[in-house]
């Protein structure tokens, strides 16, 4: 009897600690959050300057203007989502525990919050001031060419975001792949449309005609207004999603 005591109470002891899940710290998800957007200014910033390396290489200003211009639309419509949506979800690992491959602690999805994709959206619009701003000398632009050049930029991106920091409120990839066609469709759905119906006509959605009108130096009342609607689309959807977010506890 004793000896099956004695047997019991060393197999207790000697028995490897269970496994316990315990929610991160809010340091710790500031400090991810915060890590993923610096990285994403990073890498815009290696962006912008090889496009601008690549229009070095046009024979005149106007074009290469034209092209960092489409380039920087592209970025924020198509490769920021990408990046953004691509990611199913940020791990943080305790470190007062040891998980199976080998690194401390168990991994524990977390959720991006709404204020994120809206910082990392600001981040992106003051880098792209830089680049932006000077091309106005270069390429000869009009000070209010310039002005509604750079707010189709924001209106759209904006709207882009929008659909970001609704794809990243889950861990869904259902979800996600929705989000991403919907900002692809944004910029390039209206021209596939018109190539397949082979028909012309000023874009309602995609920022297509708008940015090409303003590139000629064509301000009109359509392009005016366009740009003006996407913006207010834009902030009615963030004002939404962040009543949203305050109305909901997240982990």
């Amino acid at each position: 009897m004793d000896a099956d005591i004695a047997h019991v109470m060393a197999g207790t002891i000697n028995a490897p600690p269970t496994r316990r899940q315990t929610q991160p710290t809010s340091q710790q998800l500031r400090q991810w959050r915060w890590a993923s957007t610096r990285l994403l200014v990073l890498l815009w910033c290696f962006y912008l300057f090889g496009i601008w390396l690549l229009s070095l290489q046009a024979d005149s200003p106007t074009p290469a203007s034209h092209w960092m211009i489409w380039c920087m639309m592209i970025g924020l419509m198509v490769i920021w989502p990408a990046m953004q949506l691509s990611q199913s979800r940020y791990i943080v690992r305790n470190n007062d525990q040891e998980s199976q491959d080998g690194l401390p602690g168990e991994p524990i999805p977390v959720p991006i919050r709404t204020w994120v994709v809206f910082v990392q959206w600001l981040s992106l619009a003051l880098v792209n001031q830089s680049v932006l701003w000077p091309m106005q000398i270069t390429a000869g632009w009009q000070t209010m060419q310039t002005m509604w050049l750079n707010a189709a930029l924001l209106s759209w991106s904006l709207l882009a975001g929008l659909f970001i920091a609704v794809g990243k409120r889950t861990f869904s990839s259902v979800h996600r792949s929705v989000s991403m066609l919907i900002c692809i469709g944004l910029i390039f759905g209206e021209p596939l449309l018109q190539v397949l119906a082979a028909k012309s006509w000023y874009m309602i959605i995609s920022p297509v005609s708008t940015i090409n009108q303003l590139l000629n130096g064509q301000i009109t009342a359509a392009t005016t207004t366009h740009i003006t609607t996407v913006a207010l689309a834009a902030c009615v959807g963030w004002g939404l999603l962040g009543i949203l977010q305050a109305t909901r506890v997240e982990n």
